[in-house]
């Protein structure tokens, strides 16, 4: 579970845990008496802000990027991604409308995966399998999915195939493209 995580402060568990239970007004509460200094309540504050989950009129894009942008400055992995993923697709500072920013896109994802992150793994590992944003790097992309591989293999071996769900995309495409290794 996430929430075991040790690097996790008691405020961001409990806020956490009553989103999960549907209990929105005791977590937005609880987020809102986070240390300042946590980022990963920051991020999931900015989570809130974005979704609008917790209270409707709570959400605000604004708002939502700059709880990110604060959790991302304090080295929240759940932060940096989430403002990678905005960047990539839809903001850039000071235009009138929404457009992407690839570069800043690019930096989260990056600081992100570092931490292990692993939507941002995936993420990067995409992008350098491609050239967006980054050299089209075959090898660089393999390490960022082998490294989110181990981690699934890391689940089965712990005994709970149960909890990973094998599915297989594409294959049964006519125009399936195929790889160098097939």
């Amino acid at each position: 579970d996430d929430l075991l995580a040790a690097n996790l402060s008691d405020g961001y568990r409990t806020a956490a845990r009553a989103l999960r239970n549907g209990e929105y007004e005791s977590a937005l509460a609880e987020l809102k008496r986070c240390d300042p200094a946590d980022g990963a309540c920051l991020g999931l504050l900015g989570e809130v802000h974005l979704t609008g989950e917790a209270a409707p009129e709570e959400r605000n894009l604004t708002e939502a990027m700059r709880f990110f942008q604060a959790g991302a400055d304090l080295g929240d992995p759940d932060s940096q991604y989430a403002l990678g993923t905005l960047y990539s697709n839809l903001l850039e500072d000071g235009s009138k409308q929404p457009r992407r920013n690839q570069a800043l896109s690019v930096l989260y994802l990056y600081a992100a995966s570092v931490s292990g992150h692993q939507g941002a793994l995936m993420a990067m590992g995409y992008r350098h399998a491609e050239g967006l944003g980054v050299p089209k790097t075959c090898g660089t992309a393999a390490l960022n999915y082998i490294e989110v591989a181990r981690r699934v293999a890391d689940v089965y071996s712990a005994g709970m195939p149960q909890a990973v769900e094998l599915v297989r995309l594409g294959v049964d495409e006519p125009e399936r493209k195929m790889s160098a290794s097939e």
